[in-house]
């Protein structure tokens, strides 16, 4: 697939090789495919917000393999709204807003989805505080790594609308 729908970390200091070799080319061809529809990138991440609260459901049901079938959809459908928004010039500060809040909400379905199953929500909790300060670990790390070698994140501009402020 062309180089625009390429992630836009390639500033940063590993790279997860199953992002790298399995959900990257297959979220390329699904923006590649969904460029020519012109779908606005914030219509897909409301798609992959849908589709992971279903596997959250789907997962309270215990349906396992439905669940786990619709979180990988909702996870390569989460990698083409960020490349397909680069590659269309579409990047905006309420689609980050809108993409961090929809990843926010499907995590904490998904968690409450496991307590819920497995009878045990304490442990879910527990889980879910450690995922949450990992992955604030990582973003903070990636931060300061760009900013050490000089490649800060450029700032979006923002566009004063009630959705954004709100998201905010």
């Amino acid at each position: 697939i062309a180089r625009p729908f390429e992630s836009s970390r390639e500033d940063i200091p590993v790279r997860e090789l199953v992002v790298a070799w399995l959900v990257g080319p297959v979220a390329n061809a699904v923006a590649a495919l969904l460029l020519p529809l012109r779908i606005p990138p914030p219509a897909i991440v409301l798609t992959h917000a849908a589709v992971g609260l279903a596997a959250a459901a789907a997962l309270g049901v215990e349906a396992l393999v439905a669940a786990a079938l619709l979180l990988q959809l909702k996870t390569v459908l989460d990698g083409a709204d960020g490349r397909l928004a680069r590659a269309t010039g579409r990047v905006t500060l309420l689609g980050r807003y809108l993409d961090t809040e929809a990843d926010l909400a499907v995590t904490v379905a998904v968690f409450v989805a496991l307590g819920s199953t497995t009878g045990q929500p304490w442990l879910a909790l527990a889980a879910l505080i450690a995922l949450t300060l990992t992955l604030s670990a990582d973003f903070n790390a990636v931060e300061l790594y760009r900013e050490a070698n000089d490649h800060p994140r450029t700032p979006l501009p923002a566009s004063g609308s009630v959705p954004e402020r709100m998201l905010e």
